[in-house]
């Protein structure tokens, strides 16, 4: 018999693919691609289906299900919202939203040596990005928004000392920033199933649930939706 504990993970925001399932913020099993473009759509049923099955094979079935929740592509946020909130209703169990740029903040970490702020960037294509600002316990020090990058962008960040800057928008602004407080992390730092792990955990402990009927993902600009088939869904056979 299946003991009904652990989160499965869904992080579709990016470029990145990836599903994780966790007990207690601890790693159980994972699948991840970053194969340059790779359909989510394609990639996700089948990372679900393995990876809930390496689950039950442990003897769990999840008690949640967590997804990032933007900003990050359109198309990637659909399907992984879309898919996240198909498997609560059909599990009849909550659904746990963390915001992508806290993800990412969290993947950096291990890489933060220096103890120093966390600025993270996700690209919005051409000089734009996404980004927030996080201290070393990962709370928010700024707002999420998306930004045109300029030499004067965070300014106000740099005066105040040293600012790690970290995800595949940051890597764009290495020719803006000369500040000798711009920090760039010499790792590729991505939003991933696998560091959405303990944020999920935190919100399980909290009953911090979000409303599985009308919840959206950040999308942080307009946009218009279109209403289509969820071909992810679909794909995922009932194992539960």
């Amino acid at each position: 018999m299946q003991s009904k504990e652990g989160i499965l993970l869904i992080e579709t925001a990016t470029r990145v693919c990836s599903v994780a399932y966790s007990l207690k913020g601890e790693l159980l099993a994972q699948r991840i691609s970053s194969e340059a473009g790779a359909n989510h759509a394609v990639q996700l049923a089948p990372f679900v289906q393995e990876v809930l099955t390496e689950a039950q094979a442990q003897g769990f079935a999840p008690e949640a299900i967590a997804v990032s929740a933007g900003p990050g592509s359109y198309t990637g946020l659909r399907i992984g919202a879309s898919t996240a909130k198909g498997l609560a209703f059909g599990f009849e169990i909550p659904l746990i939203v963390v915001p992508t740029l806290q993800i990412v903040a969290a993947a950096a970490i291990p890489y933060n040596t220096q103890n120093l702020r966390i600025r993270c960037m996700i690209d919005a294509r051409r000089m734009e990005v996404y980004t927030a600002m996080y201290d070393t316990d990962l709370r928010p020090l700024s707002d999420e928004r998306a930004e045109v990058l300029t030499p004067k962008s965070f300014e106000s960040d740099f005066a105040l000392g040293p600012v790690l800057l970290v995800g595949d928008g940051a890597a764009k602004s290495k020719e803006i920033f000369t500040h000798p407080h711009a920090v760039f992390c010499d790792q590729e730092i991505a939003p991933t199933a696998m560091a959405m792990a303990r944020l999920a955990q935190s919100k399980m402990e909290q009953r911090d649930f979000a409303d599985l009927a009308y919840w959206e993902p950040d999308y942080l600009k307009e946009y218009v939706a279109v209403v289509g088939q969820n071909k992810v869904l679909n794909n995922i056979t009932k194992t539960v």
